[in-house]
């Protein structure tokens, strides 16, 4: 497949598939620039001690705020920006970092507008990339700006806010260059290069495409930007050899400018694989059945309901569970259905789309869900080879796994450790 490099910075020729991620980090909401949510990197934990994950820390947020971002991970620390409500009643965006082993408060920082804008944040360089909406600035519409401000993770001191007229969604980072959405119609990327602190340049979309109209963060795979239809329910899923999506899928987006590869067609309600280099459409599935797909290798993980999984207790009941499928076929491998004798009265919120897609580390599917009974959330260990339920864990909306450690988030922070680390 051509690929094709930003021409200010040739640094990103020499980057791999997707830009890499330091060992023992979670930079970005889904850990890499193609959003893959698999960590190749961590090691500490996998099928033979998962099940003996327990809770080392919970932070609750401080009176008259919340944490409502993914976290980030690094081999120190966990961050998570969210806001807290004034007492003029005025809502500020704030950032909080904690230390990763114990818990304590690194830092916290109020920052200037009045929340942050989605639920990602990106890391690089020692920057922690925080968009931010309703900007003491005016913009060029006469509402009020938006920004995307530049935090040391460090000391959490602001070291530069880019100001833009139009909204701005769900940060990006590859090669040290920003991506992101400018406008609620998704009709602009705009670039911002982390080593200068500068916007670098922009990409025009397609009308009627948008990668982050429900503030998801943009695919970027070798240098090119995936960017679904305003029908699709979820972002795509990107390697090598191919692309999965539940919308129509303009791809081939060049960071540098250059022309675009084609189209990927799928239909409204389905979801679709393709060969990454013909565009040819593999296979097709409803999404009825299947909501927020993941790959890892030649495996598509898919959040499963209705006729897909049939309850041994309840042939004709909707069951939901965790279903893995041959990537490049269709082809299911195994379901794992959620029945109460193993799991409790858990409800799987996958169709909020933000949140709550299935991570990857080390032989290890994790997979977020809701608790009923409990009204708490949790998250649900799956050996990905089998689909054997391993355990059971205290939650969160967002998760990463690094550095030993699963990092939950909103609404409260959690960190488990596992074999007594």
């Amino acid at each position: 497949m051509k690929r094709f490099c930003m021409a200010a910075m040739t640094a990103l020729c020499l980057l791999s598939t997707s830009a890499p991620v330091l060992a023992s980090e979670w930079t970005q909401m889904r850990y890499d620039s193609a959003q893959s949510s698999v960590n190749d990197d961590e090691t500490a934990v996998g099928v033979g001690n998962v099940g003996t994950g327990s809770i080392r820390w919970t932070r609750k947020p401080p009176a008259r705020t919340a944490f409502l971002t993914a976290p980030i991970v690094t081999e120190t620390a966990v961050v998570v920006g969210g806001f807290k409500t004034l007492v003029d009643g005025s809502p500020r965006s704030m950032l909080w970092s904690y230390d990763l082993g114990s818990g304590s408060l690194n830092w916290k920082r109020m920052l200037a507008c009045t929340t942050v804008n989605g639920p990602s944040m990106a890391l690089d360089l020692g920057l922690l990339v925080v968009v931010q909406n309703g900007c003491p600035w005016v913009a060029d519409d006469g509402d009020l700006g938006q920004g995307v401000t530049l935090v040391d993770i460090a000391t959490g001191k602001v070291r530069k806010t880019i100001r833009f007229d139009d909204r701005v969604d769900a940060p990006t980072i590859y090669g040290h260059t920003v991506v992101v959405d400018t406008s609620l119609d998704g009709d602009t990327v705009a670039l911002i290069n982390l080593q200068t602190r500068r916007r670098s340049g922009s990409v025009p979309i397609y009308e009627g495409f948008a990668s982050t109209g429900i503030e998801q963060p943009f695919v970027v795979h070798e240098g090119e930007i995936y960017v679904a239809g305003d029908e699709r329910w979820g972002s795509p899923v990107v390697s090598d050899d191919l692309v999965l999506s539940t919308s129509d899928l303009a791809t081939g987006y060049p960071l540098d400018g250059g022309n675009i590869r084609g189209f990927y067609r799928c239909e409204t309600g389905y979801l679709c694989g393709f060969d990454n280099e013909t565009h040819e459409r593999l296979w097709i599935k409803p999404t009825t059945n299947l909501n927020e797909p993941m790959m890892v290798g030649d495996v598509m993980y898919a959040v499963t309901r209705w006729e897909e999984m049939f309850s041994p207790n309840s042939p004709s009941a909707v069951v939901q569970g965790l279903c893995a499928y041959d990537a490049a076929t269709g082809q299911k491998q195994w379901c794992s259905v959620f029945d109460e004798a193993r799991f409790g009265d858990v409800r799987l919120s996958a169709f909020d789309t933000s949140g709550w897609r299935p991570i990857y580390a080390n032989g290890v599917i994790y997979l977020g869900a809701f608790d009923v009974a409990a009204a708490d959330n949790v998250v649900l260990a799956f050996d990905s080879s089998t689909g054997e339920p391993l355990a059971r864990l205290h939650g969160g909306k967002y998760m990463a796994i690094a550095n030993g450690r699963l990092v939950t988030s909103a609404p409260s922070i959690r960190v488990t450790t596992f074999g007594g680390g």
